[in-house]
């Protein structure tokens, strides 16, 4: 009877390690389980980079693995300016981006040498839609009431004039026609604004894009002799690259 106590004594305590290293070990699995999505980087950017939709993947990766600062919301990414290099498959940290935009619009250095920032007027008619935000993408649609060249009227002069550009800003309050005029003490006319539309020189927004140079010319055409027309993009759309193609 004495052995019998002494081994039941025994395998009560022996089982009690088991349960307890069992429960250890579910919990383990249960720790590796609880997976969360994380942005990270798709490709390898430099510093003062626009992020964009094409720049990012969300993946799932147990929550022990995730840094400090990790961003889990791609929304908080898209649209931000990298303070840093970012690198394929890193994970995007809250402290390496930026939501102001103004650090790649105030900064020529950061302009690649092909592209150039540009700032445009919206109205009620632009066709823009009232959710658009810095990183979307939009088309630039030219409408002429003359042709360029030979100073014709056309009825079919309205062309794509640049595809999928990347939105830097869209701002309100800019000063209008006369209140240049006052804030520089010139009389009415003094400022040579007139060949501007109503719509343009009195705009109450303004959206600032990135556009390669060569669409500049076109661009200030279609503002001079007619009026502009976006559309918003996919934000997967295969024209984008890096600095909005």
């Amino acid at each position: 009877n004495f052995y019998l106590v002494i081994f039941s004594l025994i395998s009560i305590i022996f089982g009690f390690f088991i349960f307890r290293y069992i429960s250890y070990l579910k919990g383990e699995i249960l720790k590796e389980s609880d997976f969360l999505q994380v942005c990270i980087m798709k490709e390898e950017i430099p510093s003062h980079t626009l992020i964009s939709e094409e720049m990012i993947m969300l993946i799932e990766m147990p929550r022990r693995y995730l840094l400090n600062n990790a961003v889990l919301d791609k929304n908080l990414v898209l649209g931000s300016i990298t303070k840093y290099p970012l690198y394929e498959g890193e994970q995007i940290l809250s402290s390496k981006i930026s939501k102001n935009t103004e650090d790649l619009m105030s900064l020529p250095e950061n302009i690649p040498a092909d592209k150039r920032v540009i700032t445009l007027p919206l109205d009620s008619q632009s066709m823009i839609p009232p959710t658009i935000k810095p990183g979307d993408k939009v088309d630039v649609i030219a409408n002429f009431h003359v042709d360029i060249d030979t100073y014709e009227n056309t009825l079919s002069n309205t062309r794509l004039i640049a595809p999928a550009r990347t939105v830097l800003s869209v701002k309100s309050g800019f000063l209008t026609d006369n209140e240049l005029r006052e804030k520089k003490g010139e009389k009415e006319g003094s400022l040579d604004l007139d060949f501007l539309d109503a719509n343009i020189s009195n705009s109450e927004r303004w959206i600032t894009l990135l556009v390669q140079s060569e669409e500049v010319i076109e661009i200030a055409r279609a503002m001079a002799n007619g009026r502009l027309f976006f559309s918003l993009c996919p934000s997967n759309n295969d024209e984008s690259e890096f600095y909005g193609n």
